[in-house]
């Protein structure tokens, strides 16, 4: 049996690193999304950088979070580093126990701890005791209702009774953090535009209700979604799961529903909403 393996099933068997993350107490305010894997988080949407911990405190790590505009989720985890950086000459230094907190501007996923670590010339960088955890709240845009959570399920809501559709369009953004504020941004833009370009009877819809989420492409995120309706829409029509599009699969996390408060709602003249479900 070579060195390098007993290395690394030496610092695999520390018993500290699982028992630290299955004791783990979630802050209030927080999911815990994985616990005690032997990988840490990639693929997650809006990487904000990372801080070195003197212990596995996971109230620090997330209050370090709280603390940064857009962080959403954090990632706590032991890694094995090189004392010094590897080199031709010093290919395999010696190691050590480093805690390292992630942040995230998206929410982490079971599926997105996959990092089980990499060679760096001759060493090799191992995780263990990684707990992924997600923020159960996001902060309410001005001129609107606190946000509802819709979890892995985005709207999709009915036609009127005139067989009209009250989504009006969906923005994308695939860059920085997750931010419902953009989404709420795009949703009065939308109503300035109705209100000068109106229908050619006066009439117009204003946006009084967007879904917000991250959007994902076989476990990849794509990036976040607004979706915008000129209705509001309780958390019964979350009922878009995703979908197929040929081999890819699509799917949604970190849904979140919020509607104006402000305006009204121009809808034809003896037009009903449809059935709600009770």
């Amino acid at each position: 049996m070579t060195l390098l393996p007993i290395l690394l099933r030496l610092f695999l068997a520390v018993q500290q690193y699982p028992n630290d993350a299955l004791n783990a107490v979630t802050p209030s305010g927080w999911n815990l999304v994985y616990q005690n894997q032997q990988a840490s988080s990639t693929n997650v949407y809006g990487y904000m950088g990372y801080t070195v911990l003197s212990s596995y405190d996971v109230n620090k790590c997330t209050s370090k979070c709280t603390a940064i505009n857009g962080c959403s989720s954090v990632n706590i985890y032991y890694e094995r580093d090189p004392t010094v950086t590897p080199t031709d000459s010093n290919p395999n230094p010696a190691s050590k126990a480093v805690i390292k907190c992630v942040f995230w501007g998206g929410a982490v996923t079971a599926a997105s701890a996959t990092n089980n670590g990499q060679y760096r010339e001759q060493f090799h960088v191992v995780i263990a005791g990684s707990n992924g955890y997600a923020s159960n709240s996001v902060a309410t845009p001005a001129g609107y209702q606190p946000g509802i959570a819709l979890g892995t399920s985005a709207i999709n809501s009915p036609l009127d009774c005139n067989g009209a559709g009250n989504f009006m369009t969906a923005k994308y953004f695939t860059s920085g953090p997750f931010d419902v504020g953009r989404c709420a941004a795009a949703c009065s833009a939308q109503s300035t535009y109705n209100r000068q370009y109106p229908r050619r009877d006066g009439t117009f819809d204003t946006c009084q209700f967007f879904n917000t989420y991250i959007l994902y492409n076989n476990s990849v995120p794509v990036g976040q979604t607004c979706a915008l309706y000129n209705e509001t829409w309780p958390a019964a029509f979350a009922t878009n799961n995703g979908q197929y599009r040929g081999n890819d699969k699509f799917t949604i996390n970190y849904s979140w529903a919020f509607s104006n408060t402000t305006g009204g709602l121009d809808k034809p003249v003896g037009c009903t909403n449809p059935t709600r479900p009770k």
